[in-house]
């Protein structure tokens, strides 16, 4: 109703901002994502209200993925990529270069685990994924990592990410929201039902039938 028209309309300007920044991009001197100076990307993508933003877009995609199954299935032309681990320079590189989920005509994504952790941009990275996912539900899948887990984000970066960016007060509630939704990620895409993509495990991999 109403109310999801109000998210799909948050997500859709995130990618407005998310396409002027792949075009910047595009025209500087390459570098590693951890030695990119663009100045405060979390205002610019999210705004100056990027918490409520980043709130809004982990519970609109934990509603989302919730009732999605749990091995999607994309359709070709499909591009996959896997890892990205927070940076985000790379994911708007890999749009410029492969065509952006935006264009008219332009391919699926699957991106295939490991969204967080360790990178310069976690927060920009999560964030920009979920607001693709809404704007684009069956263009766009998400394939739970096993850095899509509490005990690895906790060790890896993510959670300190949150708590550095946000405060503590509401990083940990962000954080926690995050974590709901990546609760709900599929744990596989078959792509044109021929291409199983997997990423291989959830978190430590210490668990087994009787813990889930």
């Amino acid at each position: 109703g109403g109310l999801w028209k109000r998210v799909e309309y948050r997500a859709k300007k995130v990618i407005t901002q998310a396409r002027i920044l792949a075009k910047q991009v595009s025209n500087e001197p390459d570098c590693m994502d951890s030695e990119w100076l663009e100045q405060d990307v979390l205002s610019f993508l999210f705004t100056s209200e990027y918490l409520d933003t980043l709130m809004l877009l982990a519970k609109a995609a934990t509603k989302l993925l919730s009732v999605q199954p749990i091995v999607a299935e994309a359709s070709a032309p499909c591009r996959v990529f896997g890892d990205i681990h927070g940076q985000l320079r790379d994911v708007l590189l890999l749009f410029n270069a492969f065509g952006s989920p935006w264009d008219r005509g332009g391919p699926s994504y699957v991106f295939n685990g490991d969204f967080v952790d360790r990178g310069s941009h976690q927060l920009e990275v999560i964030g920009l994924l979920f607001a693709l996912k809404i704007a684009f539900p069956d263009k766009i899948w998400l394939v739970r990592g096993n850095h899509e887990e509490r005990s690895m984000n906790e060790r890896y970066g993510f959670k300190g990410e949150c708590l550095r960016c946000l405060g503590n007060e509401f990083g940990l509630k962000t954080y926690d929201l995050f974590e709901e939704a990546f609760d709900q990620l599929p744990l596989a895409c078959l792509v044109s039902e021929r291409i199983l993509c997997v990423h291989g495990g959830i978190g430590e991999g210490r668990w087994c039938h009787r813990s889930a």
